[in-house]
């Protein structure tokens, strides 16, 4: 749906969905789910839509497939975003002290 298309009366609440410090991490096929990073301390999540694929990011650092060093530091990537993401999941329609207009974010 279109932004042109919403009802007369559409509103947009505030919500950690449109928090200029909320991360909404998701992929196809898959959950979506909204984290807050409001201390910006965020790791790479993985997402390769969003250019934080793991497997990119090694390769950009020439580390290569089919090494141990290759997999070590995916494990290490995957832990840190594991441990990461377990303190700083939120709901889509919540909202904290912290809120801060996104402007930037696309409408879908």
């Amino acid at each position: 749906m279109k932004k042109k298309d919403l009802p007369k009366g559409y509103r947009e609440q505030k919500a950690c969905s449109n928090c200029k410090h909320c991360y909404i991490w998701a992929q196809q096929d898959e959950n979506v789910d909204y984290y807050c990073e409001k201390e910006g301390d965020r790791p790479l999540s993985g997402i390769c839509w969003s250019n934080e694929d793991w497997a990119k990011n090694l390769k950009d650092r020439d580390i290569s497939e089919d090494t141990d060093e290759f997999n070590i530091e995916y494990e290490k990537l995957m832990d840190d975003w594991e441990k990461w993401s377990k303190g700083h999941l939120v709901v889509a329609n919540g909202i904290c002290d912290e809120y801060e207009k996104e402007d930037e974010r696309e409408f879908y």
